[in-house]
C-alpha cells in the first residue's frame, strides 16, 4: 500500500511540477527589454532605410507622389516592428510607464504620419502641416521615453 501511495505521489509531483516550474518563471528586467528591444529597432531601421531616403529625396525634390508613396511604404514596414516591440512586457519596476509611452508614442507617430501622407494626397496644406506638427511632437515624445527608459540610440533614433 505504502508503495503505491508513494508511485502515486511521485506520479502526480511528476504532473504538477512542469506546470509549477511555468508558474515561477521569472519576469523579464528591465535589462532584457533593453537586450531584446534593441535588435528590434536595428531591423525596423535596416527595413526602412530605402523608403526613409526616397522620402527624403521626393520632399527635396517637391514630388508629392512619390513622397507619399515612400512615406507610406515606410508606415507599412514600420508597423510590426512596433507591434513586436509593444509585445515586449517591461517589468512594473524600473520604468514600466516610460517604456510604454514609448510605444504608444512610436505609433501615434505613425497614425500621424499616415494622417500627413492623406492630407497631401489630397492636396491639403493647411491640414497636411496641423499633421506633420502632431507627428514631430509624438515623435519627441517617444525620443524622451526612450532615453527615459534608458533604450539603445537604435530605438532613441527610431523616428527620426
Amino acid at each position: 500500500m505504502t508503495r503505491r501511495l508513494t508511485l502515486a505521489l511521485l506520479a502526480l509531483a511528476s504532473l504538477c511540477a512542469p506546470a509549477a516550474l511555468a508558474q515561477e518563471e521569472e519576469e523579464p528586467t528591465k535589462e532584457d527589454i533593453v537586450r531584446e528591444s534593441g535588435p528590434i529597432c536595428s531591423e525596423m531601421t535596416d527595413a526602412t532605410r530605402r523608403h526613409v531616403r526616397k522620402f527624403r529625396r521626393a520632399t527635396r525634390q517637391g514630388n508629392a507622389n512619390k513622397l507619399v508613396r515612400h512615406g507610406r511604404r515606410f508606415v507599412q514596414t514600420s508597423r510590426p516592428y512596433v507591434r513586436e516591440l509593444g509585445r515586449l512586457d517591461p517589468p512594473f519596476e524600473g520604468g514600466r510607464g516610460a517604456y510604454l509611452r514609448f510605444v504608444n508614442n512610436t505609433d501615434l507617430a505613425l497614425d500621424r504620419l499616415r494622417e500627413y501622407l492623406r492630407a497631401v494626397a489630397h492636396e491639403r496644406p493647411r491640414k497636411a502641416r496641423r499633421r506633420a506638427r502632431h507627428s514631430l511632437t509624438h515623435v519627441a515624445r517617444a525620443e524622451r521615453s526612450a532615453e527615459k527608459y534608458g533604450l539603445r540610440r537604435s530605438c532613441v533614433k527610431l523616428l527620426t
